[in-house]
């Protein structure tokens, strides 16, 4: 027998609120730019183990929200069409989400809220491996 027997083992996702919100799209760009990199990747590739499949055009939980709390269909597609496996690191898909939305605003008159929507919460998650 092995030293070192192979085991399979399940996870669990735990999953943590930190606190911060935002209400409208200038206070999302300057959370994304101060939270975690965990909670940038809990809100882009998580969203990937948090949805058996994609309900929707909007594969992250940034154009999302967006596009439906906000309304700002615009904003969503351009989140939407990011493929966060095209960076080679969290801080540079960060920097790439920061610079769409900031551009996007820099073409408005007024700052994009939501009216009758959830603000956006910005978690981060753990994965716990567990026996099965």
């Amino acid at each position: 027998m092995a030293s070192n027997p192979f085991h399979f083992v399940g996870c669990w996702e735990l999953r943590e609120m930190l606190g911060r919100s935002a209400r409208d799209e200038e206070q999302l760009m300057e959370a994304i730019e101060e939270v975690s990199l965990d909670s940038i990747y809990y809100h882009t590739q998580s969203f990937f183990l948090r949805h058996k499949y994609i309900a929707g055009p909007y594969p992250n939980d940034f154009a999302t929200w967006a596009a439906i709390q906000v309304r700002d269909r615009v904003l969503g597609e351009k989140l939407g069409v990011l493929d966060p496996y095209d960076f080679e690191n969290l801080e540079s898909l960060r920097s790439e989400i920061v610079s769409i939305i900031e551009e996007h605003l820099s073409q408005l008159t007024f700052v994009p809220r939501v009216t009758y929507g959830e603000p956006f919460y910005f978690m981060q998650s753990r994965i716990i491996a567990v026996p099965t």
